[in-house]
């Protein structure tokens, strides 16, 4: 998947979750805290999902993966909640920040840092 529509894939999901809960930031008993217990529990769901029963055909939304190539079954609710993952840490970072990308890792010292 390229990064366009993975981009697109985040904006669908992040409407969806909109559509269902309103505005986050409008939620007075949300907060940062909050979305890292969401994340964490879709996380662990997500995990669960991957070491469960696996599907033996793709969804149509699923076009493709590794898995269904090499053994013949996809993990396939575990991409669902990985999807919900990427979402609502994008939402924590939407409801709670003001970032600049352009200077956002603009270190080249600090990408050795990862590597590290």
């Amino acid at each position: 998947m390229d990064i366009q529509t993975l981009m697109e894939l985040y904006k669908k999901e992040r409407k969806y979750q909109k559509e269902c809960f309103g505005e986050y930031s409008k939620i007075q008993s949300l907060n940062f805290a909050s979305f890292l217990n969401f994340i964490r529990t879709y996380l662990e769901k997500t995990e669960k999902e991957y070491s469960g029963v696996w599907d033996q055909s793709l969804p149509p939304w699923l076009l493709n993966c590794k898995e269904i190539n090499e053994g013949g079954s996809a993990p396939v609710q575990a991409y669902a909640e990985l999807i919900k993952v990427m979402a609502l840490a994008g939402a924590a970072l939407e409801t709670y920040t003001e970032i600049d990308p352009q200077k956002w890792r603009s270190d080249p010292e600090e990408g050795k840092k990862w590597k590290e």
